[in-house]
């Protein structure tokens, strides 16, 4: 990832469900970037209009990427508004997500 990030912290202070909804209110498109103590790969959200659409974490993709970042309650995050040129392999709203 290169450029300065919009949004970064630590998970302590905002979970991964705070920071989905978060970006999806303000309908941005960009990459989220997890660094956390769980595991030595980032885990990566892609947006697009505030909707993830993709992820990766380690060797999983897609949901199961997703919803594996869930337990991540320490490291920290940022992000950065850029443009995406993933495949949308997330089929569900992010309300969906988040609720799952």
């Amino acid at each position: 990832m290169n450029g300065k990030a919009d949004l970064s912290g630590n998970l302590n202070f905002l979970n991964l469900a705070d920071l989905i909804q978060l970006i999806g209110s303000n309908g941005v498109t960009g990459i989220l970037r997890i660094i956390g103590h769980y595991s030595q790969h980032p885990g990566l959200i892609y947006f697009d209009n505030g909707n993830p659409i993709n992820a990766e974490n380690g060797i999983l993709t897609g949901i199961d990427a997703l919803n594996s970042l869930f337990g991540w309650s320490r490291g920290e995050f940022e992000f950065i508004r850029q443009p995406v040129s993933v495949q949308n392999n997330i089929k569900k709203s992010r309300m969906q997500v988040i609720l799952d």
